[in-house]
């Protein structure tokens, strides 16, 4: 990236390979689904060199990545040259293997200091940061301003585990990754809960190193007892749970095209109740201002913590979801379309009592 003074964004899984604190870094995604500085400064590109990504459905926001005039796309797996984006050229290498080539070529490639470029991509950053400071949400926890706090007080080597929930993508946007191999999210086949184990697993190898999941109330339904295992083999592993007793994710894909939800709503769960069973400290974050001095405290304590933090989805946008919102519109023939805007008038017309 330095020696081509090329501006660097990641897939979600990708996200810390290089620093995000890089003055060529803009962060994850490069369109509607990233975050702003990546789809602003990817707009002036026209050759786009993509090593090892595979474009997955979650990465893209439901493939709504814009294609570039010129690609040259490199990927270890042949299946996955070619077969979302439009390359100019498919590179079958080794990612490690096609840099070193590069790098051995240096000199031919090397392009002096772009000063424009640095100071554009720090502007779009301060912009992005200004857009999504202060607090929008007045009933529970804003999320935004939580993700952004944990990152001040984590450790620059953290090992962070983000479960499938809408907040992911939140999170995506603003915590900064400072070093590969520290922020772990699944973009393929997602498997609801699977951060708890994973995490637990990374705790067991890095003994040394705070290890934390971010886990919607949903998914923590699917795999919340192996926190039991954090106390029987004394791992400290941090478990924040997003609580807004929901499947939200469901609900934003739901309600634009139903006008209603459906099996969306979670029962309430007594989570103290549920920690102190598996002998687990427990945490609860209820209000904004309490999110500072609380995460003080549970990364004090020495062992597991479950935490619940209380959130309100309204006020802030989705990125993703509107990008996947936006592109499956986009993909619908004229008839879907009319049999769409159909039931959408005639449930405006006899609105559902209730949702769920």
């Amino acid at each position: 990236a330095e020696v081509l003074q090329a501006p660097v964004a990641t897939s979600l899984s990708g996200k810390g390979v290089i620093p995000e604190t890089h003055p060529l870094s803009v962060g994850w995604g490069y369109g509607p689904q990233g975050t702003r500085t990546a789809e602003e400064t990817f707009r002036g590109v026209d050759l786009l060199l993509a090593i090892g990504v595979k474009y997955s459905e979650v990465s893209t926001g439901f493939y709504a990545q814009p294609q570039h005039r010129h690609a040259i796309h490199v990927d270890i797996n042949r299946d996955n040259l070619g077969r979302i984006m439009r390359p100019t050229v498919c590179v079958h290498a080794d990612a490690g293997v096609f840099l070193s080539h590069c790098l051995e070529q240096a000199d031919a490639l090397r392009r002096p200091t772009d000063r424009h470029l640095h100071d554009a991509i720090c502007r779009r950053r301060a912009a992005e940061r200004r857009h999504n400071d202060g607090v929008a949400t007045r009933c529970g926890v804003d999320l935004l301003a939580f993700y952004r706090t944990l990152r001040q007080m984590t450790a620059d080597d953290a090992l962070a585990f983000v479960d499938v929930t809408v907040s992911q993508y939140w999170m995506a946007e603003v915590f900064t990754a400072k070093g590969a191999r520290t922020y772990f999210n699944p973009t393929d086949n997602q498997s609801m809960g699977w951060s708890i184990p994973a995490a637990l697993g990374a705790q067991k190898v890095h003994p040394g190193r705070q290890v934390f999941t971010i886990t919607g109330d949903g998914c923590f339904l699917m795999s919340g007892m192996e926190a039991s295992t954090a106390v029987r083999e004394n791992l400290p592993v941090k478990f924040f749970v997003i609580d807004d007793q929901a499947y939200h994710y469901m609900q934003q894909l739901q309600q634009p095209a139903y006008l209603r939800t459906t099996a969306t709503i979670l029962a309430r769960l007594d989570y103290r109740a549920l920690a102190q069973g598996w002998g687990l400290a427990y945490q609860e974050i209820l209000a904004n201002g309490e999110v500072e001095s609380k995460l003080r405290g549970i990364w004090e304590h020495p062992g597991p913590v479950l935490i619940r933090v209380a959130t309100d989805y309204r006020g802030r946008e989705i990125r993703w979801i509107n990008a996947a919102r936006g592109r499956f519109i986009n993909e619908l023939t004229p008839d879907q379309k009319v049999r769409f805007l159909a039931r959408i008038g005639s449930r405006a017309m006899n609105p559902w009592p209730a949702s769920d």
